[in-house]
């Protein structure tokens, strides 16, 4: 399990930035992709299994009053989910929770897909209109984020502290912890981090 310390006073893992106060960020139960399988001895065929898809919490942002609008009439919270690949994921059966004390997992519906490489934004609008709509919006004050991949194991989270009015948190390399991650004014919705 990867997991950093990032951003605020202390600065772990290659983590930046001095705006919030504290986030813990990390592939959770992600397998161990170094074992690279191998042969069936009883059947003499491959057994390696496919790869599972790398989606990852990309960057969110708690506090948006005027940096990014999917509408032109609305500032919701959002946050951006990143696939890191093999092939494009068909979100149906994911599922996010936002750490309230007895949290919910909301499950996405069918429709929402992420190609490899790609970036899919949910609006955290305390909404039930489904498809990108969340039904709860982020604390500025910080909280809790968790992924979980259709069969419920945590594939990632993000644990953040205090945001700032327009600024995102977001993994300075895409989908990965490599360098931590950075603050991001007006952030970069929909697009690289880099």
């Amino acid at each position: 399990m990867r997991s950093v310390v990032f951003l605020g006073l202390l600065v772990a893992g290659g983590c930046t930035g001095d705006t919030p106060q504290r986030c813990n960020c990390g592939n959770g139960n992600k397998p161990n992709t170094e074992d690279s399988g191998g042969v069936d001895s009883d059947s003499g065929t491959d057994s390696e299994a496919p790869p599972e898809p790398e989606v990852s919490i990309n960057e969110l942002m708690a506090d948006n009053e005027t940096a990014y609008s999917p509408d032109g009439a609305n500032w919701p919270d959002w946050i951006e989910l990143y696939n890191a690949g093999p092939g494009a994921v068909e979100l149906a059966g994911w599922s996010i929770i936002d750490g309230a004390e007895e949290p919910e997992p909301y499950v996405l519906p069918a429709g929402l897909t992420i190609a490899e490489g790609g970036f899919l934004l949910l609006f955290a609008d305390a909404t039930t209109d489904g498809g990108a709509h969340l039904p709860f919006s982020l604390r500025s004050t910080g909280e809790e984020l968790l992924l979980f991949n259709p069969e419920g194991r945590r594939v990632d989270w993000v644990d953040f502290g205090d945001q700032l009015q327009d600024i995102s948190a977001a993994r300075a390399v895409d989908g990965s912890d490599k360098d931590g991650w950075i603050y991001v004014p007006g952030g970069s919705p929909g697009r690289s981090n880099q």
